[in-house]
Parts: structure tokens; C-alpha cells; sequence
């Protein structure tokens, strides 16, 4: 089946076509969030993003263009719906055993989680693609040529905005800027 085929299937809302897309995406649709996540996040969540980018895709389906293709419209819904299910975890806190063990006073704890907060947010006001680089780069520990090839944008770009994103935060965390 063509993508203007399945397209059409999802519109009318026929299974069979939504069984079709997820036979032939959901490798690509792994790839995608496996590359946004990373080692974030555990199997199962990763499962459940994978999961939640086809139901987006028959729910919404009347905003897919009969023309357009299938690959970047997906690839686009699994990014998104990855760096709102990483926007979720940042807001969260797990306990586990490492963690409680590993904290000391209390006040130095509050201060590091508020300034991991405060940077997180800061990165996310950086504006696309800024925010998704150092996001790979940083959080997610991706190799610049993997963010290269992954966003297809040139390596040294790359390593440019990142040094121009270092500076912004640098400039803005330390009250030299008040926007970034």
C-alpha cells in the first residue's frame, strides 16, 4: 500500500489501514524515540510513547494531507510526543534506594534540584533546534555526528550552536541577559 492509500484508509477510519502503518513504521517509529529519549527513560515508558504516536496518528488523522508522505509526519509525531514525555519525567522525582542514600544536607540538595530545574528550563526556552541539540548532547549523552546524522544538520553546525547555546545560557543564568 502507498502512503496516499494509507493516508486515505486513516481518514476513513479503516483498522486494516492503522495496522499497515504500524506494520511499516514502527521500526522507524523506534528508531526516532529511542534517538529523542535515549537511556532516559526505561523500556516500558519508551513502549508507551511508541504507542502513543500511532494512536495520535488515527486520532488525528483528518490533519494529515492527502499528498504529503507518511515518514515525516510520523517521525515528527514520535519526536514530539518524546520530548513531552521527557518534559514529563524532568517534572518528576524517583526514589530509589541510590538516591536516598546518596543525599546529604538537605538545603544543598533543595539548591542543586532547583538549579537543574532552572537550567533544564533555560535549555527549553533556547527554541528549536537549539534546545533539541544540547538536550542530545547533554541529557541524552548522544556523539555529535549521531545528532548530525539524526537531525541532518552539518557536524560543525552542530558543534557551533552548541557553543553559541553555552554562551546564551551562560550569559542568561548569570543575569547578563534577561531573554534568551
Amino acid at each position: 500500500m502507498k502512503d496516499k492509500d494509507l493516508i486515505k484508509g486513516l481518514k476513513n477510519k479503516k483498522r486494516s489501514a492503522l495496522e499497515k502503518v504500524i506494520e511499516t513504521y514502527s521500526a522507524y517509529v523506534n528508531v526516532v524515540v529511542y534517538n529523542t529519549i535515549g537511556n532516559a527513560m526505561s523500556k516500558e515508558d519508551m513502549e508507551e510513547v511508541i504507542s502513543d504516536v500511532f494512536i495520535s496518528l488515527w486520532n488525528n488523522s483528518e490533519y494529515i494531507r492527502d499528498e504529503g508522505e507518511l515518514r515525516p509526519y510520523i517521525g515528527a509525531v514520535a519526536r514530539n510526543k518524546s520530548i513531552n514525555k521527557l518534559r514529563e519525567r524532568k517534572n518528576t522525582v524517583e526514589l530509589n534506594e541510590k538516591t536516598v542514600s546518596d543525599r546529604g544536607d538537605p538545603e544543598t540538595e533543595a539548591l542543586k534540584a532547583d538549579e537543574s530545574r532552572r537550567l533544564y528550563e533555560a535549555v527549553m526556552l533556547l527554541g528549536e533546534p537549539d534546545s533539541e541539540i544540547m538536550l542530545r548532547y547533554y541529557y541524552n549523552g548522544e556523539k555529535i555526528r549521531e545528532i548530525s546524522r539524526t537531525m541532518d544538520i552539518n557536524t560543525s553546525t552542530i558543534k557551533t550552536k552548541l557553543k553559541r547555546s553555552r554562551e546564551r545560557l551562560k550569559n542568561y543564568l548569570c543575569g547578563k541577559e534577561e531573554q534568551l
